[in-house]
């Protein structure tokens, strides 16, 4: 009975002992994973630091062209041409008239 007893034991702390091996094994593993996202994350924060840098000199050189530009921009067109002309009136002829265009 004693006997019987010890080897119960035994195999609960063998079957324990398996059970410790396997979960160090597990947390090796989640450890090399999570050092390896710390990394991802670093490298993707130094990347993202480099685009709003970027962003930022770009709206620093936008700021800089607005501010060479004058300030009304009511007698120019998206283009950038003189509209201060007077405005020509384009009017339909009666029906069956050729366009004058």
């Amino acid at each position: 009975m004693e006997q019987d007893l010890i080897i119960l034991l035994e195999k609960k702390v063998d079957g324990l002992l398996v059970r410790i091996n396997t979960l160090e094994e597990e947390k090796r593993t989640l450890e090399r994973e999570l050092s390896e996202v710390r990394g991802r994350v670093q490298e993707l924060e130094s990347q993202k630091e480099a685009a709003l840098g970027k962003i930022k000199s770009i709206l620093d050189k936008i700021e800089g062209l607005s501010s060479e530009t004058p300030s009304s921009t009511t007698d120019a067109d998206p283009e950038g041409r003189d509209d201060s002309g007077p405005d020509i009136v384009v009017e339909e002829g009666a029906p069956g008239e050729k366009p004058l265009f």
